[in-house]
């Protein structure tokens, strides 16, 4: 693990390379500064260990522009889970064969129109997996409106 490449997070938008390369040229050589616009965070890379070490004692949790700086150690990247299940769970269905080792399953697929088979009619939701409801009758005549000066007999 590379200890000279230090996160400095918590910066206003305004904070550009140079300024931080001056604060941090104090504590030894800074071999690279790297301030990501509009994010309150950047990167900065010192000569060695030590001086990365000396760097981040020294001014985490310190003011600087009107904020406490918050500088820690820059992570390895999290490796990739793609690929890999944890024992006990399932990979998705999408694309995928399902356990019975039929076809794979298509979204909206099952009661969909182009699923029924010959004889069934489709379902009057219009919504796939849901049952289709007998037509009901309003309870109430609707009201026409035949224009102006008519009456309902």
């Amino acid at each position: 693990m590379n200890n000279r490449k230090l996160f400095v997070g918590n910066l206003t938008y305004s904070v550009r390379e140079g300024q931080l390369k001056t604060l941090f040229s104090r504590f030894g050589e800074v071999i690279s500064v790297r301030v990501l616009e509009k994010k309150g965070y950047g990167f900065v890379e010192m000569g060695t260990d030590e001086q990365a070490r000396a760097a981040r004692e020294a001014l985490s949790e310190t003011e600087f522009e009107g904020r406490n700086l918050l500088i820690d150690g820059v992570r390895p990247p999290m490796k990739s889970r793609k690929g890999s299940s944890k024992p006990g769970q399932r990979e998705s269905s999408r694309g995928s064969p399902s356990r019975s080792g039929s076809r794979p399953s298509k979204p909206g697929s099952g009661s969909g129109y182009h699923d029924r088979r010959p004889g069934q009619s489709p379902n009057r939701s219009g919504r796939p997996g849901q049952r289709s409801s007998p037509a009901r009758r309003p309870s109430m005549p609707s009201r026409r409106n035949n224009g102006p000066g008519t009456r309902r007999s």
